[in-house]
């Protein structure tokens, strides 16, 4: 069965991404003012692995005097290197920087893992050597920290094409203080009022406009301002936040206000996560959950539009508008704060319409063919009051939904896994597919007329990590202008938790 097609993810939509400021990068940051109270940074021992006692590695990751190494065994396993140190106490206000001097062979660019005391930032490796400055947020605070370092998803090359693959090293780590001031300071977006103009964030029209400029935010001021006139165009408009602990903002969530045209999809990214915000063509303020792996990092912030026709004619005319403002971080009860995933019976939608769902909706409106929907009908769903109804009556493309996760802990000897409830009409010319990069392996999903619970281990060396849940429905393939009886598939009461018969090592 062929993959589903994420929405508006194009070769040049990627392309435009790695261009934009990643995960909290120094280097280019204005100056702001002074944070306060100056605190000493945490000593990395053994910062270029002379002696590399202080150091542990799981799996295939290696120690060797003078680097880590991963080789494309370790990168695909996520395997780690991890060392724990003292560091500031919670009172401190300065960020900290940590440096990584890296090199990449055997490919253009790879996904690292960086976890501080399981808070994830996620900076990209490109070939050869280089030297990347990361900011670290308020979850490097606390008296001790745990940091680990490792490969992060890279799909595109795990397993790997070639008998060898990829491989890179670390060769140093440092942590130090912010004395330029240019990381945001904890739980704030540089200038997310936008009333500094472009200070702290980079523009990307990509043949649209993207523009920073007064008159359009929340009553007339400064605000960020997305526009297309034709399809295939793809402005961007990205910054830099430092998300809150849990126990800064509890149900820590970022409130946005916007105003979009009803025909304009947003795509609002926080780090790996991505939340669809639909257009209403009225003004109004939402809150988007902070997931449990970003509280307490800093993270690139980034806006876009979601393309919503599978196939683009770059001529047509595709007018669309979309203004951001007053970006800060405020306490929602939706937002528990240790959840693993949020609204996990689909209920958001009946219970606060008005906000942006937690599950993003993947389909096209050029192929109606297969449709996803968040069906409000206490008859249909499984619990509760709604499910997802999943649709497609011929061979491609197909539709699905998508939700940005944290992989859970193993608890003693359970495991971590993914549970929930599925049934379907019939799986003759179509099926159904559930999928994470953490996985074990896949989900059997076969035909099932009542409500069924599927149940599927992830790997417990993922834990805490950042991960994407998808649910699509496909054809079986072949000529995409054959028709076939719709079949239909049903979703509902998603857990991500534990089982016994998962392994918890």
């Amino acid at each position: 069965m062929p993959g589903l097609k994420p929405l508006g993810t194009t070769t040049a939509g990627l392309l435009a991404l790695a261009s934009l400021p990643l995960l909290g990068a120094c280097e280019d940051a204005p100056t702001t003012a002074p944070y306060g109270a100056s605190c000493a940074a945490p000593t990395v021992q053994d910062p270029d692995f002379q002696t590399v006692t202080p150091w542990s590695t799981t799996g295939a990751a290696t120690l060797m005097n003078g680097s880590a190494r991963f080789d494309a065994t370790a990168i695909c396993n996520g395997d780690v290197l991890a060392q724990t140190f003292p560091s500031p106490a919670l009172g401190c206000r300065q960020p900290m920087v940590m440096t990584l001097r890296t090199s990449l062979a055997d490919d253009d660019r790879i996904l690292l893992d960086v976890g501080i005391n399981d808070g994830w930032i996620v900076p990209a490796v490109m070939l050869g050597e280089q030297t990347t400055t990361i900011c670290l947020g308020a979850r490097v605070l606390g008296g001790s920290a745990a940091r680990r370092l490792g490969a992060g998803i890279n799909p595109g090359i795990c397993p790997p094409f070639e008998e060898e693959g990829p491989s890179f090293t670390i060769e140093h780590v440092s942590i130090a203080v912010d004395e330029t001031t240019a990381c945001p300071p904890f739980g704030t977006v540089s200038n997310g009022d936008f009333e500094e103009g472009v200070t702290s964030w980079s523009l990307a029209p990509e043949v649209g406009s993207a523009e920073i400029s007064p008159g359009v935010g929340d009553g007339g001021s400064f605000g960020a301002h997305l526009a297309t006139t034709a399809f295939c165009q793809i402005p961007k408009i990205a910054g830099t936040m430092s998300l809150p602990t849990a126990e800064m903002v509890p149900n820590p969530a970022l409130q946005v206000w916007s105003n979009g045209t009803s025909n304009a999809i947003a795509s609002i990214g926080m780090g790996r996560a991505q939340t669809y915000l639909p257009g209403t063509s009225h003004a109004g303020k939402t809150n988007i959950c902070v997931p449990r792996w970003a509280q307490g990092t800093v993270q690139p912030l980034s806006f876009g539009f979601v393309e919503t026709q599978f196939t683009q004619t770059c001529t047509l005319e595709n007018v669309r508008d979309f203004v951001f403002d007053d970006l800060t971080f405020v306490s929602d009860p939706a937002c528990t704060a240790n959840a693993s995933l949020f609204d996990p019976g689909f209920e958001q939608v009946a219970r606060a319409p008005t906000s942006p769902p937690f599950w993003s909706l993947q389909q096209y409106d050029d192929e109606p063919s297969a449709r996803v929907e968040l069906k409000v009908d206490p008859t249909f769903a499984h619990a509760g009051d709604v499910a997802a109804l999943l649709s497609i009556s011929s061979a491609c493309p197909g539709a699905g939904l998508m939700g940005n996760v944290t992989v859970p802990a193993p608890v003693g000897t359970a495991g971590p896994a993914l549970k929930f409830w599925y049934k379907t009409s019939a799986i003759t010319y179509a099926g159904l597919s559930a999928t994470m990069s953490a996985l074990s392996a896949v989900v059997a999903l076969p035909a099932a007329t009542d409500w069924t619970q599927a149940r599927a281990c992830l790997q417990p060396n993922l834990a805490g990590r950042p991960d994407v849940l998808t649910f699509g429905v496909a054809g079986s393939g072949g000529d995409c202008t054959t028709a076939f009886t719709p079949e239909t598939f049903a979703i509902d009461d998603v857990e991500l938790t534990t089982d016994s018969a998962c392994p918890a090592l």
